[in-house]
């Protein structure tokens, strides 16, 4: 979703486009040192920020951010048919916690979400953390589908180096829809309660506090949430997210270890043998969650809202 036509199409829609495309650019780096905003990109969010005041806002409520278990497992079309909550997956394959501090700094430049849902899994990642040099650009080209209706960043050649075309980024907000089914067999046999703590990455440890304030800043309430996975999840791994979650006073939801009623399988509900959750997966996901943020947050119900017309499928 977006701000009022009328908006995009003067001075938000200029300067964002303007400032991106230089940002993401190596040029002029859109985050130096964690949030370290340059003179740029801080006035491109200042000004955006008082325009967001001058018209109604028509953009997102909620963004989960997170790696390709949260652009599996959380569909913003089911959860706005579902319960009328506009929202958006900014997610991209192995990403750290360097990248979704890059993610949601992009989103909070045009949007004003109240709630993060933060996908923990990435918490743990190894790959990629040695070299975050590319996180603005992977930040930027899984948060295209919210930046796509600025016919102004179409115009500069530069964006054409950028995978932009991923349908999940451009016609499924962020969601990757797969039907196919390849079951997993051993169950939650891979929970084995313990007491053990796996020790999160360096870059989760330098990052995430920094990720935490920016929402906080912005008011924004965060909800970490683990997806079901059976090659990468541990009991170790949930005790180190529980601390993290008592330490800063964030509600965790591990699908890992209670499947809250959702009637999870996963013979039925993964597509590649335990790694990610196919569309079947996902829906049941999408469900428990559009009913958690109804009961937990105040979050509108916007089906009615002439403004928002455009999600309606």
């Amino acid at each position: 979703m977006r701000l009022k036509k009328s908006v995009v199409k003067n001075f938000g829609a200029v300067l964002l486009g303007s400032v991106i495309v230089l940002t993401m650019s190596k040029g002029v780096p859109w985050i130096v040192s964690g949030r370290t905003q340059t003179i740029q990109a801080k006035t491109m969010i200042e000004n955006i920020a008082t325009l967001k005041t001058e018209e109604k806002y028509t953009g997102i409520d909620v963004v989960a951010i997170g790696n390709s278990d949260l652009y599996s497992a959380f569909n913003p079309q089911q959860l706005w048919d579902e319960q009328g909550i506009p929202s958006y997956v900014a997610a991209g394959p192995n990403t750290n916690v360097y990248t979704s501090l890059c993610m949601l700094e992009g989103v909070l430049a045009c949007q004003k979400p109240q709630l993060v849902i933060l996908e923990v899994d990435e918490f743990f990642e190894k790959k990629g953390i040695t070299y975050l040099g590319t996180a603005t650009n992977l930040a930027y080209e899984n948060c295209y589908g919210l930046f796509s209706q600025n016919k102004n960043l179409l115009k500069c050649p530069l964006i054409n180096q950028y995978r932009l075309t991923q349908s999940r980024v451009i016609s499924n907000r962020g969601y990757e829809n797969i039907a196919t089914s390849k079951p997993y067999y051993g169950k939650f046999s891979y929970m084995v309660p313990s007491d053990q703590r796996e020790p999160v990455n360096a870059v989760t440890e330098k990052y995430l506090p920094q990720l935490i304030s920016l929402a906080q800043e912005h008011d924004c309430e965060i909800l970490f949430v683990c997806m079901p996975s059976a090659s990468s999840w541990t009991y170790a791994k949930h005790n180190t997210v529980s601390d993290l979650a008592d330490e800063y006073g964030i509600p965790f939801i591990d699908f890992n270890v209670d499947q809250y009623d959702t009637g999870f399988d996963w013979v039925t509900d993964t597509r590649d043998g335990g790694n990610h959750l196919n569309y079947s997966g996902a829906t049941k996901m999408t469900k428990y969650l559009g009913k958690y943020l109804q009961e937990h947050y105040q979050l509108s119900d916007h089906r009615n809202d002439q403004d928002y017309a455009d999600w309606n499928s």
